[in-house]
C-alpha cells in the first residue's frame, strides 16, 4: 500500500491543526483503495487529512486504469468524522482557521458526492458525525454486522452538517429527527432502513470482496456488490412506539419533550433524558435543517445552510462549551445558552438567523467545487 501522510506534505500542512492521520492509498486492477488510518487520534480527520483526501480524489479522477474508488477505514473503524478535538484547539488560532476546516470537510464530502468515478463507502465498523457523510453520500453504500452508526453533534453544541441534514430528511417515519436529537446508535438493518446504506455484506469478505471488483474481467460493479450481499434482518428502529414517531413530527424540541414525556414506553424516557443532556439551541437549530433538507432538492443548498449554522455556534462558544466538555476535558458539564429546551425561543435563535460576513459562508453552487 502506497500511504500518504497528510502531516509528511508541506504542501497542505496547517500551522495550529493537530498531525494528520496518514492516508492508506492502493491501486489494484481497476479499483483504488482509499483508507482512513487514523487509530492514533481516534480516526478523526484533520484539516491535513481532508486536504489529502481531496487531492487524492482529484488525482483518481484522470487516473485511467482506476473504474472505482473504494473508501474504507481500518481496525474496525471506518471514521469518526472531522477531528472536533483538533477544531476546539483552533479556538485560539481565530474564526478563520476554524472556517476554513469547515469548507473544507463541505468540499470533500461534494467531492466525495460528484466525483465522476464512482465511490464505494465500506462502512465497517464505528461511523461516527460526519463519517457518516463520507459514507453516505458515496455511490455505492455498503455497511456490515460491525457497522455501528452515532449522530452525536447535538450533544457537542454542533448540528448534523457536510450534508447529513439531507440523509436525515429522508430517513422514514420522522426517524431522523429521532437519531439526531437523542443521538440513539443504529446498526446495519436500521442504516439500510433509513437510507444511509444500500446493502450490507459480512465484514470477513470484505477482501473477497475487493479482490473481485479489482479483476476488470468479473463483471459489472453493481452485480458483483449484490453477490456479496447479505440480509441485514429486521431493523430494530421499528420496535419504536408508534407515539415516538409522531412525536417527533413536531417542529418544536420543546414539544417533542413534552409529547415524550406523556407516553409511558422505556424508549420514550431514554429519549426524553437524550435530549435533555443535549444543547438546547443546537438540537433546534438541527431540527429546522432536517425539516428544511426535506425540501431541498440539491445536496449543496444542505451544505450552505448547515455551514451556516456551524459558523453561528462556533461565533457563540455553543460549540466550544460542548466540544470542550465530551471530547476534551470529559467529566465537565457544559454551560449552554439556554438550560433547558423550554427555554428557546425566537429572540435566542435570531442572531442565528443573520447572515454570516462576507467570505465566511460557503460559495455559490456553481462554485462550490473549487
Amino acid at each position: 500500500m502506497q500511504t500518504v501522510a497528510a502531516d509528511d506534505n508541506p504542501a497542505i500542512s496547517t500551522p495550529g491543526v493537530a498531525a494528520a492521520p496518514s492516508i492508506g492509498l492502493r491501486i489494484e486492477g481497476r479499483i483504488a483503495r482509499l483508507k482512513l488510518c487514523g487509530a492514533q487520534i481516534g480516526h478523526f480527520l484533520s484539516l491535513g487529512a481532508i486536504s489529502t483526501l481531496r487531492e487524492l480524489l482529484a488525482a483518481l479522477q484522470v487516473e485511467r486504469t482506476v473504474e472505482l474508488i473504494v473508501l474504507e477505514g481500518e481496525t474496525g473503524v471506518f471514521c469518526s468524522g472531522p477531528d472536533l478535538p483538533g477544531l476546539y484547539r483552533m479556538r485560539t488560532d481565530g474564526a478563520d482557521a476554524a472556517r476554513e476546516f469547515a469548507r473544507a470537510a463541505s468540499k470533500l464530502v461534494l467531492e466525495i458526492a460528484r466525483h465522476e468515478k464512482p465511490v464505494l463507502a465500506l462502512m465497517d465498523g464505528v461511523v461516527v458525525g460526519g463519517g457518516l457523510a463520507l459514507g453516505g453520500h458515496a455511490t455505492y453504500r455498503v455497511v456490515t454486522e460491525r457497522t455501528r452508526i452515532a449522530l452525536p453533534q447535538t450533544a457537542v453544541g454542533l448540528v448534523p452538517d457536510l450534508g447529513l441534514s439531507r440523509l436525515l430528511a429522508r430517513a422514514p417515519a420522522n426517524l431522523g429527527a429521532y437519531i439526531c436529537l437523542t443521538g440513539a446508535g443504529i446498526g446495519a438493518a436500521d442504516a439500510i432502513h433509513c437510507g444511509f446504506a444500500d446493502g450490507m455484506i459480512h465484514s470477513d469478505r470484505i477482501e473477497a470482496l475487493c479482490e473481485k471488483l479489482a479483476n476488470p474481467f468479473a463483471g459489472a460493479i453493481e452485480t458483483i456488490l449484490n453477490s456479496f450481499a447479505i440480509d441485514p434482518g429486521q431493523p430494530a428502529l421499528l420496535a419504536l412506539p408508534e407515539g415516538i414517531s409522531h412525536a417527533f413530527a413536531n417542529s418544536s424540541v420543546a414539544v417533542i419533550a413534552a409529547a415524550l414525556s406523556e407516553l409511558a414506553e422505556p424508549s420514550a424516557k431514554q429519549a426524553v433524558a437524550a435530549i435533555a443532556s443535549g444543547s438546547p439551541v443546537a438540537m433546534q437549530l438541527a431540527l429546522a435543517l432536517i425539516r428544511q433538507a426535506g425540501e431541498t432538492r440539491y445536496l449543496e443548498d444542505s451544505l450552505r445552510a448547515e455551514h451556516h449554522f456551524v459558523c453561528k455556534l462556533l461565533d457563540c462558544g455553543e460549540a466550544y462549551q460542548g466540544i470542550g466538555s465530551r471530547l476534551v476535558d470529559a467529566g465537565r458539564l457544559p454551560v449552554w445558552m439556554a438550560a433547558r429546551v423550554e427555554d428557546v425561543n425566537a429572540a435566542l435563535l435570531a442572531p442565528f438567523l443573520t447572515p454570516l460576513l462576507p467570505g465566511d459562508g460557503l460559495p455559490a453552487a456553481q462554485t462550490l467545487d473549487s
